[in-house]
């Protein structure tokens, strides 16, 4: 990511800015268990799919978090992170029929430090 950090107290941090991901490999497989019925009116069936082919092999989004500073040894910082970006290729979840439905990846850490 690309931070600008700007201090707001004595012990205290606010960190934002931009963040691109690069995809280098990866999965996302599985198995769909489909029943219609109760008692076998249709045969059950099992879907496999592999879309590692439809994610988006670069992310854009932003970060945003901060930092408390303990000492001038230890710190703590927490982050969160939200893509611009559909996690899947343009009508990849329309064709599987699942509507105009958007995934964005994102996360939150929390990071303990330590400088030696």
């Amino acid at each position: 990511p690309i931070l600008l950090d700007y201090k707001i107290g004595e012990h205290w941090r606010l960190r934002g800015g931009l963040n691109t991901a690069f995809l280098l490999g990866g999965k996302d497989v599985g198995a769909a268990d489909i029943q219609i019925g109760e008692g076998g009116i249709f045969e059950d069936s099992t879907f496999e799919f592999d879309n590692i082919d439809d994610i988006r092999n670069i992310d854009f989004g932003l970060m945003l978090g901060g930092a408390y500073e303990f000492n001038s040894r230890f710190w703590m910082e927490v982050r969160g992170y939200r893509s611009l970006t559909d996690l899947y290729r343009k009508g990849f979840l329309a064709s599987q029929g699942l509507g105009s439905t958007k995934l964005f990846h994102t996360e939150f850490y929390v990071h303990l430090g330590y400088w030696f």
